[in-house]
């Protein structure tokens, strides 16, 4: 299995694009929007697959799969269980997160180095066993690496980081996920994600903030509109709509659990009265047969 995103890999990433967006747009009747091109070409069965915004459930086709350190442990011992003798498509596992920043740089990834050396034995031997990319401690962080060395406009990849959107810089749609969702991935079963085409975004103030604000390499702020030549700036952007978007789902949880809450706690509190009362009942009646008894 190549890793590298090869002239040869986009050219087959878009043939099938162009095939699947054709299925699509017949379907449709109208015009998709960028987003819209790049998420439905990864489509895994676009001629019979229920596109209703908002509530369709998409099996999706990722281009790519990156794991850190952390979390492709077990990911890996799953996959070992598979039967397989490489991984479906192209992957990497990077080594950043368990480098711990206290002393230096050095230092950092000389203590890394020895308080997890099982843990990158395992993971570069796994590598080598499966035909995936290796990025050894000290090479990089994930998500600045997956941007530099494996984007590309168009593509699709999951990845077991937050901040996997930083691909986005490069017009990917990039998505955190959690390890066993990046096995099915690699296993070549298709990936599963809730599909919502009309969600009002409560980040959209600040996102717009963002896409007028670079962050340039001495930490300052420059006033001015990203340019989409300079995949860094953009991908800040990505970055930003993804946390929203996790912020829009942990109120959603909130919410839904103090729903829960309101509606519970009474039939709770009832049912603890209930069951005290029961219970001095109980008491008075064994005191009461005790008293008898004697």
């Amino acid at each position: 299995m190549n890793i590298d995103t090869t002239k040869k890999f986009m050219q087959q990433v878009y043939a099938t694009t162009k095939q699947n967006l054709s299925i699509v747009c017949e379907r449709l009747g109208r015009p998709l929007t960028l987003m819209e091109k790049v998420l439905l070409s990864h489509l895994e069965d676009p001629k019979n697959q229920a596109l209703e915004p908002g509530n369709s459930f998409l099996m999706l086709r990722p281009d790519r799969v990156a794991m850190q350190d952390a979390t492709a442990q077990m990911a890996w011992l799953q996959f070992d269980t598979a039967g397989l003798t490489e991984v479906q498509v192209p992957t990497t596992t990077h080594c950043d997160h368990l480098i711990q920043a206290k002393e230096g740089a050095k230092v950092d990834l000389l203590a890394a180095e020895q308080g997890n050396s099982e843990v990158y034995d395992f993971l570069e031997s796994v590598s080598a066993k499966y035909g995936l990319g290796f990025w050894s401690p000290g090479s990089g962080i994930i998500h600045q690496v997956v941007l530099e060395q494996y984007a590309f406009p168009g593509g699709m990849m999951i990845g077991t980081d937050s901040h996997t959107p930083n691909a986005g810089g490069l017009g990917m749609i990039a998505i955190g996920v959690g390890g066993a969702d990046a096995v099915d991935r690699v296993r070549q079963v298709g990936d599963r994600r809730q599909r919502a085409l009309h969600l009002e975004h409560p980040g959209a103030d600040r996102l717009d903030r963002v896409r007028n604000v670079v962050r340039v390499d001495d930490g300052d702020e420059t006033e001015g509109t990203p340019d989409p030549d300079q995949p860094v700036a953009m991908a800040v952007v990505a970055q930003v709509g993804e946390r929203d978007r996790l912020e829009l789902r942990h109120h959603r949880v909130v919410e839904e659990a103090e729903d829960h809450h309101r509606r519970v706690h009474p039939r709770l509190r009832q049912w603890q009265q209930e069951r005290g009362e029961a219970e001095q009942c109980q008491h008075a009646a064994n005191a009461q047969q005790s008293d008898r008894s004697r």
